[in-house]
This record gives C-alpha cells, structure tokens and sequence, in this order.
C-alpha cells in the first residue's frame, strides 16, 4: 500500500518575501524529471486554480502524481491534501526562515488504506549544496511516524524565489517517488 505524499512537484511564481521559499501564483508551471514506480518521465505541474486549505487562502497544484492543496500561513508553507493522502489538521511542509527550525505535528492521515493517527517531525537548515551542485536552498525533512505504520519521509529542498527544486519520498525506507526541476515559468 503506497502511502503517495509527494507534493505533485510544486511550483513557483510570485510572492511575498517571506513567502519565496514556495512562491505561487495561479498559471505558473514547472517541469520535473520524475522517478517513480520504476518508471522515469518528464512532468508538468501547474498552479491551477485558488482553494480553501485548512480555512485559508490557497492552491491547487496538478500534476502527473495527482492534486496538492497548499497554502501559506504565516511563515510556514502547510497542506492538507496531496494525490491520494489528506491531513487534518494541515501538516507544515516548510517554514519561511534562513534559520534552522524544528517542528512538530500531531493529526490524523487518511487514504484508501484507511485513516489513522500520526506525529511527524519538521527539520528544516539551509544547505549550499543540492546532489553534488552548489545551490543556495533550505533543505525541508518530513518525518511522518504512527504505531504499527510504515513511516513516511519527505525530504524537498526549496530555493529561494524559486519553490522546489527537489524532492525524494521514501516510505518504510523504501524510496518511492523522487522529483528534479528542469524548467518553470
């Protein structure tokens, strides 16, 4: 049962300054070589519509992996569906800081299998290097974690002004789905 959290590549467009981790704005579109069931294409995402998420002002995304549902409050990028996965309430995905930052979560995930309780972990610090080359981003590491449940980590990493520039989703261990920018507008 895959457990499929990847943000559907998220994008970036234009946005305030403590919003240029994830910047959006509807019509913006990205490309991303995508790895993913043994299975390696080129994707586009697209900012494609404004939604409510988790009672705030905030984006649909779609993709080839399906739907993601974000919004930015305050400082912290939070979303409550991706693809086939929903959070309640909206998990954190990225804190708008150069400054290392730790948070936590505790809510409930739902999907096909099923819904069940969870705790995950934020750990997000700036790196200068991304995969062997020297990039200016904050490296985000999700950990999601529940008794008797394979856990789920995403780690993204997001350049400023930019939005995502990778990201690789393991669950159990096993990676499942990792993501590379090529493009965007």
């Amino acid at each position: 049962m895959k457990r499929a959290v990847l943000l559907a590549g998220l994008i970036a467009g234009c946005g305030t300054a403590d919003q240029s981790l994830m910047p959006l704005q509807v019509g913006q579109s990205a490309r991303y070589a995508v790895s993913a069931d043994f299975i390696r294409f080129i994707g586009e995402v697209k900012v494609v519509r404004r939604s409510a998420v988790a009672g705030l002002d905030g984006f649909v995304l779609s993709g080839p992996m399906g739907e993601s549902h974000v919004a930015w409050k305050g400082d912290t990028l939070i979303g409550d569906r991706f693809s086939n996965t929903r959070f309640e309430p909206a998990i954190p995905l990225v804190v708008g800081t150069d400054e290392p930052v730790q948070r936590t979560w505790k809510g409930s995930v739902q999907g096909a299998w099923g819904k069940y309780d969870a705790v995950a972990t934020l750990a997000q610090r700036r790196v200068q290097e991304v995969d062997g080359k020297k990039l200016d981003a904050i490296k985000s590491e999700l950990t999601i974690t529940s008794p008797n449940r394979k856990a789920i980590k995403l780690v993204t990493t997001f350049r400023p002004g930019i939005g995502i520039h990778s990201q690789r989703q393991w669950v159990g261990g096993d990676s499942i789905a990792e993501i590379e920018r090529i493009s965007g507008s």
